[in-house]
């Protein structure tokens, strides 16, 4: 994996690389959502899927290599994938919304701790119909800055647990 921030910023450039799986010290790799497929697996050919918040991230399989958003992958049943942000972003509007990916289906388990939502104001549609998804680690999870959250868990009929005492809705 390159330096993917300075490449975002200017593609034509040649930066020195860093291989995730040997020294993940060089790799700029803190900030990420680990989402956990069902037994059925997914299989993905564009992983941006015309979904804006997608534009500049990157995925890492688990047991193989970094992946750009639109490099054709399958994840194995059973298997977890992270979702790397390599900026701040500002909405998870959509995101994981089954309706505009049926692969959000397949998804058990998000793992929300290392994702930096600091910054994060809109949480719209997030999760929608996202209906095998059972948890959701909300640790770290800011939501002070969050203002519009409609329909984020809209259709996620799974849940065996949902622990939202660490939001903060006051704003």
């Amino acid at each position: 994996m390159c330096q993917i921030e300075n490449i975002i910023q200017n593609p034509n450039a040649i930066y020195s690389c860093c291989d995730l799986s040997r020294n993940q010290s060089k790799c700029d790799y803190n900030n990420y959502i680990t989402a956990q497929y069902g037994e059925e697996g997914a299989s993905y050919s564009n992983f941006k899927n015309y979904i804006p918040s997608r534009d500049e991230v990157y995925l890492k399989l688990y047991q193989d290599s970094i992946l750009k958003n639109d490099e054709p992958f399958m994840i194995e049943p059973n298997n977890s994938i992270d979702i790397m942000f390599f900026n701040v972003t500002t909405t998870l509007d959509d995101f994981f919304n089954n309706n505009y990916d049926w692969r959000a289906q397949r998804i058990i388990y998000l793992d929300l701790s290392h994702f930096n939502s600091s910054l994060l104001n809109s949480t719209k549609s997030m999760l929608k119909c996202a209906s095998s998804l059972k948890e959701i680690n909300f640790t770290n999870f800011q939501t002070s800055s969050v203002t519009d959250m409609e329909e984020m868990f809209y259709g996620c009929t799974g849940f065996e647990s949902l622990d939202l005492s660490s939001f903060d809705t006051s704003y």
